[in-house]
């Protein structure tokens, strides 16, 4: 039985290597900002407030310390009655739109590449609710 050997042109292997550290540096762009403020959170005070900012440091957990020592709860349960109270709302206008989008008959509609799919059924509507679950969650 023989292989089928694909040979990579001059310029492809370059190319992929090339879109590789795009992606990862763009992804480093991306986190950065949240592993500041992760390593933000476990610096004292003063360090954190430091100017020039403080690179080598003592983890400390001190500040946690103290927040959930006071009156923490009333504000925790504001931050969640938003956050739910958000989250509702957008399923309450997306899930209408959704059912709108699948059920349109207009030629502009995702369906027009794909003749053969059945016009309303339990998979697809998850899929479209699924995606505005995805999209549009805070």
């Amino acid at each position: 039985m023989s292989r089928a050997v694909t040979v990579a042109r001059p310029g492809q292997s370059r190319a992929k290597v090339a879109w590789s550290v795009l992606a990862w540096l763009v992804a480093l762009v991306f986190f950065f900002p949240v592993l500041w403020m992760m390593l933000e959170a476990l610096k004292t005070e003063s360090q954190a407030a430091s100017i020039p900012p403080t690179i080598a440091f003592i983890p400390t957990l001190a500040q946690f310390q103290e927040v959930l020592s006071r009156d923490f709860p009333p504000f925790f349960i504001n931050s969640a009655i938003a956050t739910i109270g958000s989250t509702l709302l957008v399923l309450l206008l997306g899930l209408p739109a959704a059912y709108a989008r699948e059920t349109s008959s207009s030629s502009s509609s995702r369906r027009a590449s794909y003749p053969s799919r059945p016009r309303w059924s339990r998979s697809t509507c998850w899929r479209e609710i699924s995606s505005c679950w995805t999209t549009s969650s805070p």
